[in-house]
């Protein structure tokens, strides 16, 4: 027969027990002493430091809310279902990164829901040669960054590097701001 017992015997696993087991610890997060309806404007960035836009951050009862994600991003931390952890600490810059979508070096006029990059400024046949750095800012190698045809292409990342904000259908938003530094990771 199986026993539907009134009480269940524990034993310590060896790791250090709450003061009061009745009420666990719960993190505590920079958002959570902000008051409810208050707004800040933050910067969007990317892994390279490249400022990509501007948004509001917004402290909504216990809910922390952002609006002004620029096209073509996501964020940096963001979880299958939408969540981020870097919002609960109320920064002033919010870390982003390519969503996936295409990110055009000429995107149409009059659509503001897509930044403006400084690739779109540089002429086709334009080359100029760059320098690879890892996140830490050692320089791992040069290469060169070029527009053919509206496309920003890069060539001569280090066998063992990739980008370091490469996303799965290998777009990287770092070739988008015409840099003299790309961040890579291996």
């Amino acid at each position: 027969l199986l026993q539907w017992p009134n009480q269940i015997t524990v034993i310590s696993d060896g790791t250090s027990q709450p003061d009061n087991p009745s009420q666990p610890d719960t993190p505590k997060y920079p958002a959570e002493s902000v008051p409810s309806g208050t707004t800040k404007s933050v910067q969007f960035v990317t892994a390279d430091g490249s400022v990509v836009g501007t948004g509001k951050l917004t402290r909504n009862g216990n809910n922390v809310e952002l609006s002004g994600i620029p096209g073509g991003y996501k964020l940096s931390d963001e979880d299958s279902s939408g969540h981020s952890a870097q919002l609960l600490q109320w920064p002033n810059t919010i870390s982003v990164v390519s969503d996936g979508t295409t990110q055009p070096s000429n995107p149409s006029q009059g659509d503001n829901t897509n930044p403006t990059y400084p690739a779109e400024s540089i002429a086709d046949g334009t080359n100029k040669t760059i320098q690879f750095v890892t996140s830490d800012g050692t320089v791992v190698g040069t290469g060169t960054l070029s527009k053919e045809n509206g496309m920003v292409r890069l060539e001569g990342i280090p066998g063992e590097y990739k980008l370091a904000d490469i996303d799965s259908s290998g777009h990287s938003a770092q070739l988008l701001q015409w840099p003299d530094q790309i961040v890579v990771s291996n």
